[in-house]
């Protein structure tokens, strides 16, 4: 499904972070409450709570990880990529399309502490972002490669999961394929409210 055409016209308001660790780049944004107060009822619903931070991810931790093996051969290929990054004019809009995610994870173990099988739900809206595409393909000129996923552009409203201390975890979902996988309901907010289904 092709997201609605946008009623809102002004980018969102935002900075870039770069998580240094883990080689990936998020570009905070100030979601707006009056959006939320809209969603409420959708929220309470599938009993989601408000992320606390709002963000869309630049470059994820798949990106990152090839950014890492990289810089083995070239240490300055992360200082390449954060001034390539900030170079860009980020100018995001909310489309009038949402989704409701959900996904189920198996048990693991992350640094010697086990993680239960869980179940993860979130809202999300889908995201225009004209820049993308011109910064990935300077993404895959830097990191020499031509494999990279560009991450499906949205930003994560509300989650919830069954496993508490990741309540209010988003999914991690990177590419359109991965999103449109999980996603259970689509459309605009009506739309939602009405149980519309994901085709």
């Amino acid at each position: 499904m092709e997201d609605i055409i946008t009623q809102q016209k002004s980018p969102l308001e935002g900075h870039i972070f770069f998580n240094d660790p883990f080689r990936t780049i998020l570009f905070n944004v100030s979601y707006p409450k009056e959006k939320i107060s809209e969603l409420k009822d959708i929220i309470i619903k599938h009993n989601l709570i408000v992320k606390p931070e709002h963000h869309i991810t630049l470059i994820g931790y798949d990106t990152g990880d090839l950014i890492q093996e990289k810089e083995k051969s070239n240490a300055d290929v992360w200082n390449t990529i954060k001034l390539r990054a900030e170079s860009h004019n980020w100018k995001p809009i909310l489309t009038d399309t949402f989704r409701l995610i959900e996904q189920d994870f198996p048990e693991e173990e992350k640094k010697g502490v086990k993680i239960p099988s869980h179940k993860r739900r979130t809202l999300i809206q889908d995201i225009s972002l004209e820049e993308f595409p011109e910064f990935y393909q300077e993404l895959q000129k830097i990191i020499d490669t031509d494999i990279l996923k560009v991450p499906f552009p949205h930003v994560t409203i509300a989650s919830w999961s069954d496993y508490e201390p990741y309540m209010t975890r988003g999914i991690g979902l990177y590419s359109r394929n991965d999103v449109e996988t999980y996603t259970t309901q689509i459309g605009s907010i009506d739309e939602l409210r009405n149980n519309a289904i994901a085709k």
